[in-house]
């Protein structure tokens, strides 16, 4: 769906780009100069030379000599502005550690719902909710969110497909199999009203006495499987960069990015002293090739 959003975007930007003059091409679009000089002496026919008349050619004939005549196209030289606007082409974020805003542009991952509008247009804070308010679903979008699982209790305690799917991390198996009423015996054909009822042959005097008959039978073994838990926010670790709860070469590629953009994130000041530099970038190699702090 992200996808798609950024496809009809991307063409509106550009259908709006397109249609603007050089006045009016700001925003997300850029304007392209091409000058393109000529003079009217180039064109050598009556109609290609009044095509520029504004530019102040013109079509002239003229009488040169005995049986000698000539004609041409005046004017001098003159230059025009084939110059066009175009969308900016925005870098694409790498899903690891950047967000992507809704006008294309990248911030880190652990920007996102922290009560600061990081994106010009906002959308780093739209749909913000408490981690503990979220569905399982819900909660692993959310960079600041992770889902943690409950031991103390148990998905089996549930015993219905309403209370199995109630977002706690538990999910509803379908497990029915069918049966034939007649395969059942008189006492067996009453667990199963409306599919299967109890008959007998006409007449009371009948030795077969009665049985079990309706077709078949449904038998609903569906149970409610999974591993229950919540969501909360994450705790996290001076030097993950990327937030995915590994300190590893990408997030020294995040931190190099942040310096060379002279951006400030707490979780990558390795040595706390409020500033991202080549300091930082080395205690945090130095910590992955010790294998850990």
């Amino acid at each position: 769906m992200k996808f798609i959003y950024l496809i009809i975007f991307s063409s509106f930007v550009y259908s709006q780009c397109a249609d603007n003059d050089q006045l009016n091409c700001n925003a997300n679009c850029e304007w392209i100069s091409d000058l393109q000089n000529l003079s009217c002496n180039d064109f050598g026919g009556s109609t290609s030379c009044e095509n520029y008349a504004e530019y102040g050619c013109s079509w002239e004939f003229s009488w040169g000599g005995w049986q000698n005549y000539g004609s041409s196209c005046v004017g001098g030289s003159f230059q025009i502005d084939n110059g066009y606007c175009q969308e900016i082409e925005m870098p694409e974020c790498n899903e690891e550690y950047e967000f992507q805003c809704n006008d294309g542009s990248c911030i880190p991952l652990m920007r996102v719902c922290n009560s600061i509008d990081d994106c010009e247009d906002g959308s780093d804070e739209i749909n913000c909710e408490g981690c503990s308010e979220m569905l399982q679903s819900e909660c692993g979008i959310n960079n600041n969110c992770e889902w943690v699982e409950d031991s103390s209790n148990d998905c089996e305690d549930f015993d219905s497909q309403f209370q199995c799917n109630n977002g706690n991390g538990c999910d509803w198996v379908i497990d029915i199999s069918y049966g034939n009423c007649g395969s059942l015996t008189v006492g067996q054909c009453y667990d199963y009203p409306g599919e299967c009822y109890v008959d007998s042959l006409p007449g009371w005097y009948d030795s077969s006495g009665p049985y079990c008959t309706g077709g078949t039978y449904q038998i609903n073994n569906s149970f409610c499987d999974g591993e229950i838990g919540y969501c909360q926010e994450v705790e996290y670790q001076i030097g993950d960069a990327n937030s995915d709860h590994i300190i590893n070469v990408l997030d020294v590629i995040v931190v190099i990015n942040l310096v060379l953009y002279d951006s400030y994130e707490e979780i990558a000041d390795m040595n706390e002293d409020t500033e991202l530099n080549v300091l930082d970038i080395i205690e945090l190699v130095g910590i992955i090739l010790n294998g850990g702090r």
